[in-house]
């Protein structure tokens, strides 16, 4: 509350610090007016490409970057279009903390982006001549406007029109407020000679590209001053180099502060590609700057036209440089920053879990993190992992509530000795279990399948998630339902060896037999399929849950299941009233024995109705939601 606090007078701060200097100074106010305009036009243009692409892009980015060349060919075009390194990278996180690409694939993407931006280099450099092109934002702006009015494509083309139209007014009022403010301040006569000077103007850059959070702008900003004959062409290479290094940083700070490993490697890998080539480049300044000072003699190249060709030769050192090792990094960021091992058991049933206990500390979702949203596809892939955490949490809470060991569920054979070893009979508060490890999961899990939008060409995503929503639906049902047998399996269980005992043993053997079946389908060690196998997946057999969501159900028998688990039923309870009838069992306990054998079939039936659902493939999904929401008990 007073971290939140802090920030706000922070921020009323700062807004009224700024309206104070633009009161003193219009000067600065057209300068700041402009930065704005520009970083507006550069949000618009960006927003409007990309929803022109309707996730043609992200499709591209799951299918054709199996080659290391058309992972480069993908980072140039994508940037090209985009007009923005960070939201390619941040693309890639997306894709890679979801196992739809490599690192590596991610890396070259990476150099491919950086390529491709000195594209929009270009552009602003010959944009920046000195020519007004104010006058034609005016009309573009109005067609823009009208276009919102249309349809949804119109509507998108009519942000780019209408971001491109804010970037031609924002280079007029850069152009006349820098003029104006700068007016009694002449860089040149304070140029630093030697390395000190460059380190200095490398430093500036980098630290305005992370303000701005737009090294496009650092750009606009620098090719102003060479317009304007306030810096020469060196020292605007020195400010290109930190804009281009400060892009990285603001990335990387993204991506750490995301808190997901790949994420991680992939903020990494472009902080250590922008600044491996920049310390490259500086060594080489030299000697470049001697070739590009040739080439501007022999074309009559402008200082502007000279910065996009320095930004270019940049990248293509960078390229030079990196391409042959992106292997090497991508393994040596593993390395650095590896997974997290995951542990045996998920849930630490350690804690407190009494009555008594208030405040809750919810188990957080594991997958779900907001850039997974940046695609339909990469979405999706977060919510099959989500749903196979959950899958595993649900099933370890429901060990505990029964008294279970957790190792039953990866134990090659189980044993009558093996159920019967629990530590404690001290049971836990099953519902406060619930709301701790099960009720936040599933909620979020809901909230973020919510979020994901799709288009006309992805209904068959929605198909999937609507199968997930409703195999997580069935896996909450099962752990409500395994607090009823609490109660009795303490009393019987933590008591001297008995006929009840041993009918509250063979119906623990009947849940963990069936508990094992379903965490067999998520957790299948070595056979986990690769990212690759995620990729065909998605891309060509997303009409079939089945195969997307349990490659393994093949191996499991359904029908036998099923008509085992109605024997069983069928002869424990013939079984239970023989007991009754020998006088072995009173009526109380025969009572209590078939009450919680209905307990343990509603839980079976949950897990039962999850194998049905996603073996259902002769009709319409929708229909098959319906029929498996309606089951009853009879049919199993």
């Amino acid at each position: 509350m007073v971290k939140k606090l802090l920030k706000n007078i922070g921020i009323i701060v700062i807004t009224i610090l700024l309206l104070y200097s633009f009161y003193l100074n219009g000067d600065w106010l057209e300068l700041c007016a402009g930065l704005a305009f520009f970083l507006f036009g550069m949000q618009s243009m960006q927003d409007g490409l990309e929803q022109l692409a309707g996730g043609r892009l992200e499709r591209i980015l799951a299918k054709r970057t199996e080659t290391p060349f058309k992972s480069l060919l993908f980072g140039i075009s994508s940037t090209l279009i985009l007009q923005s390194t960070t939201v390619v990278a941040l693309l890639i996180i997306a894709f890679i903390s979801t196992g739809l690409i490599t690192l590596t694939a991610g890396i070259g993407i990476i150099i491919g982006a950086n390529v491709g931006a000195s594209g929009g280099i270009w552009l602003l450099a010959l944009a920046g001549q000195n020519v007004s092109l104010g006058p034609f934002a005016y009309p573009m702006v109005v067609m823009g406007i009208l276009a919102s009015f249309a349809g949804k494509t119109a509507k998108a083309a009519g942000r780019v029109l209408i971001g491109v139209a804010f970037i031609l007014l924002a280079i007029d009022l850069i152009k006349n407020g820098f003029s104006s403010f700068t007016e009694d301040f002449d860089i040149l006569s304070y140029q630093l000679n030697g390395w000190m000077g460059i380190i200095i103007l490398v430093l500036v850059g980098t630290a305005l590209t992370i303000v701005l959070q737009s090294s496009h702008a650092t750009i606009m900003l620098i090719l102003t001053m060479l317009a304007l004959a306030q810096i020469d062409a060196p020292q605007g290479y020195a400010l290109t180099i930190g804009a281009i290094v400060g892009s990285a940083l603001a990335t990387g700070i993204l991506g750490f502060l995301g808190g997901d490993r790949s994420g991680m490697r992939v903020a990494g890998s472009h902080v250590i590609y922008n600044a491996g080539t920049a310390l490259v480049v500086l060594i080489l300044l030299k000697p470049i700057i001697t070739l590009l000072n040739l080439f501007a003699i022999k074309f009559a190249l402008d200082p502007l036209i000279q910065i996009a060709a320095f930004y270019t030769l940049f990248n293509i050192i960078g390229l030079l440089l990196f391409w042959p090792l992106k292997g090497k990094l991508a393994l040596l960021l593993e390395k650095i920053i590896p997974n997290i091992p995951e542990p045996k058991q998920i849930v630490d049933f350690s804690g407190d879990y009494s009555e008594t206990e208030v405040e809750v500390q919810y188990t957080p979702p594991k997958y779900l993190l907001d850039n997974a949203l940046s695609s339909t596809q990469t979405a999706t892939q977060a919510v099959l992992q989500e749903l196979t955490y959950l899958s595993k949490v649900s099933l370890e809470v429901i060990c505990h509530i029964l008294f279970l060991k957790t190792e039953v569920l990866s134990a090659k054979e189980v044993t009558p000795e093996s159920i019967r070893q629990y530590d404690d009979f001290d049971p836990v508060d099953a519902d406060l279990l619930y709301r701790k490890h099960i009720k936040n999961l599933y909620s979020e899990l809901l909230t973020f399948i919510s979020k994901i939008e799709y288009n006309e060409n992805e209904q068959k995503y929605q198909s999937v998630l609507s199968t997930c929503q409703i195999i997580a639906f069935k896996l909450v049902s099962a752990v409500k339902n395994s607090h009823h047998l609490q109660k009795n399996l303490k009393y019987y269980l933590s008591r001297d060896p008995s006929i009840a005992q041993n009918f509250y043993i063979r119906l623990r053997q009947y849940i963990v037999d069936n508990l094992r079946t379903i965490y067999s389908l998520h957790f299948y060690g070595e056979n986990e399929p690769s990212s690759k196998d995620s990729i065909k997946a998605i891309g060509e057999e997303l009409g079939s849950p089945k195969s997307l969501l349990y490659p393994q159900l093949q191996e499991i028998p359904l029908i036998e299941l099923i008509e085992n688990s109605r024997k069983f039923e069928s002869q424990f309870r013939s079984d239970v009233y023989s007991a009754l009838k020998k006088g072995e069992i009173d009526g109380f306990t025969t009572s209590s024995i078939l009450n919680d054998l209905n307990y343990s079939a509603q839980i079976v039936e949950s897990l039962f109705n999850i194998l049905k659902m996603i073996s259902l493939q002769d009709q319409p999904f929708l229909e098959k939601v319906d029929d498996i929401l309606t089951m009853e008990e009879s049919e199993l």
